[in-house]
């Protein structure tokens, strides 16, 4: 009998000692796991923050690259159309021989414009040198200087773009011209800003002239 006892006692020390083993794997498993999770939660967290910031990063790329083309408006008639800086202002003028339209900054003092005159094909020559254009030019700019004459392309048509320096209360400026048949309609572009600026408006010049489509 007493052996008997001796036997239950120990039977039931042993299970009660695998009990609190099992217990502490259990405790120490559902640790780990409780690790394990923080672990993840704080890399999902801090992969978060870096994707919301990547993320944000690129939209606001986005939005510089992107935000001059979203602010433009659109100029159109009948023959042409192209876009322009929104805040800058138009006008336009019509008469018997075509249309005048001039596109200014909105800073009167910067001087820079653009300005668009159309009229009839046959009533104006594209075969003038340097030495023509700097001779009826010179009536119109003080201190003008002919700096280049070359061929272009706009919307796939042939043009001639000429390149000059004038002067203007005592202020020197740049001047682009581009001339340009499409059809039976002539079409003369000319661009101006000051010298001091052309870092700024040359960029201006070129994405107007790739906004240009002739109906």
């Amino acid at each position: 009998m007493k052996i008997k006892v001796v036997i239950l006692l120990l039977i039931s020390v042993l299970m009660t000692a695998c009990g609190r083993e099992d217990y502490g794997k259990k405790q120490r498993g559902e640790l780990n796991t409780v690790a394990v999770s923080e672990e993840i939660r704080v890399n999902n967290s801090e992969d978060l923050e870096s994707f919301e910031e990547e993320n944000k990063s690129i939209t606001n790329t986005t939005e510089e690259e992107g935000g001059e083309y979203q602010t433009e408006q659109q100029y159109s008639n009948a023959s042409i159309c192209f876009e322009y800086p929104a805040e800058w202002e138009l006008e336009e003028h019509q008469g018997e021989d075509g249309c005048c339209v001039r596109i200014s900054a909105p800073n009167e003092e910067d001087g820079t414009a653009f300005e668009l005159v159309q009229g009839e094909a046959w009533r104006v020559n594209y075969d003038y040198t340097k030495e023509d254009y700097a001779q009826f030019l010179s009536e119109k700019y003080i201190g003008l200087e002919i700096s280049d004459l070359s061929s272009v392309m706009i919307d796939g048509y042939d043009a001639k773009k000429l390149q000059f320096i004038f002067e203007e209360n005592e202020r020197k400026y740049e001047g682009r011209k581009y001339m340009v048949i499409v059809d039976l309609v002539s079409f003369e572009f000319t661009y101006v800003y000051p010298c001091e600026k052309a870092s700024k408006y040359e960029k201006e010049d070129e994405k107007i002239l790739k906004t240009i489509y002739f109906n």
